[in-house]
């Protein structure tokens, strides 16, 4: 996988799902249009140390949606429960592999 040293910077107006592509990649969604989802592709695919992060800009209110993969957890919550990413606060999308879950601060 690449480095995190140098991301580089992919704009989005809408959803996707996020995938190996994405390593080391910071995701701009614009929210003007509205509020999104973005798909995490399941964490036995994408591998420990896989990282990107997203940034949800041009609207106060409205959010990103991440959707785990089937039965996948997002920190700490239920598994396939979704999380809702404020926008304008940068976020670090990470796999911690070691308990099988995403991290994200």
């Amino acid at each position: 996988m690449g480095s995190l040293l140098q991301p580089r910077f992919v704009t989005k107006s809408a959803g996707l799902t996020i995938d190996a592509t994405h390593f080391g990649q910071t995701l701009d969604f614009d929210l003007a249009a509205g509020s999104l989802m973005v798909n995490l592709t399941a964490i036995v695919t994408l591998g420990h140390g896989f990282k990107c992060r997203v940034w949800g800009y041009n609207h106060a209110s409205n959010v990103i949606t991440l959707v785990p993969a089937g039965g996948e957890i997002i920190n700490e919550q239920l598994a396939d429960a979704t999380l809702a990413l404020s926008p304008q606060v940068l976020k670090t999308l990470e796999i911690n592999d070691t308990r099988s879950r995403w991290r994200i601060y």
